[in-house]
């Protein structure tokens, strides 16, 4: 019934009544809620939202509100003919959201102001959303996050956003974690990976310094001789050479 009296206020466009559960205490009414305001380009549905990132007693109707907000952060062109594709979710968007709306600010200032929140859990929505929402002033933010953030998930989504919009001031971090032999294998091979991804010549060096630096333990070597090999450059033959030595 409430779910029907939600998906009711939505025909009707009532955001201010559906406002009223995205932090209830029942559970299943603010996800009822959030369902109902989610993918509305429609100004007072986002600034429901948007309070909510702000004000809500409960950091999950918190988090939820910032990944529905990402939603709307710009807008597609119209639809007008074409294949969709039988898998859209391992392929880009064919329409992707460039065109800005009014409701674009204040998407863009919550999401920022989530970013610098005390719970983690909405700290996390924040840096996974800026994945897919585009927005230059969220990059030093991010940066800062995936260095400093005192909870580890947190950091790897920082990373996992970075390294998704190709940054390349966040080389220099992925090869110190990938450096760090206090870290376990799994997250030093995610920032190899991480310095593929980016693929960048500043990327490249960064593997080669680590193939060449005597320092590097025997398994990091590996690892980044296999990144070089992926990336069928030619530039790290020397240092490889000088590894066929090694007694490791």
């Amino acid at each position: 019934v409430s779910f029907a009296a939600m998906q009711a206020l939505r025909t009707l466009g009532n955001w201010a009544q559906a406002e009223r559960y995205l932090d209830h205490s029942n559970e299943k009414l603010r996800q009822a809620a959030l369902v109902t305001l989610t993918g509305q380009y429609d100004a007072d549905a986002v600034e429901a939202l948007s309070q909510t990132v702000a004000e809500a007693e409960h950091a999950d109707a918190r988090a939820s509100a910032v990944a529905a907000l990402a939603e709307v952060h710009r807008q597609a062109d119209p639809y007008e003919s074409g294949w969709w594709g039988t898998q859209p979710a391992r392929n880009p968007p064919a329409r992707p959201k460039k065109n800005e709306w009014s409701g674009t600010p204040v998407v863009m200032r919550t999401l920022m102001d989530a970013l610098e929140q005390d719970t983690p859990e909405v700290r996390l929505a924040a840096a996974t959303a800026f994945a897919t929402v585009e927005h230059e002033a969220a990059l030093p933010v991010l940066r800062a996050m995936a260095s400093e953030d005192e909870d580890a998930a947190v950091r790897r989504a920082a990373i996992e956003t970075l390294v998704t919009r190709r940054d390349e001031q966040t080389v220099p971090l992925l090869a110190s974690v990938a450096a760090d032999t206090q870290l376990d294998d799994e997250l030093r091979r995610e920032a190899v990976a991480g310095i593929m991804r980016i693929d960048s010549a500043e990327a490249l060096g960064q593997l080669i310094e680590l193939i060449a630096d005597q320092n590097t333990s025997p398994d990091l070597v590996v690892m980044c001789m296999e990144a070089v090999a992926k990336l069928e450059s030619n530039q790290a033959n020397d240092q490889i050479r000088t590894r066929l030595n090694d007694k490791d």
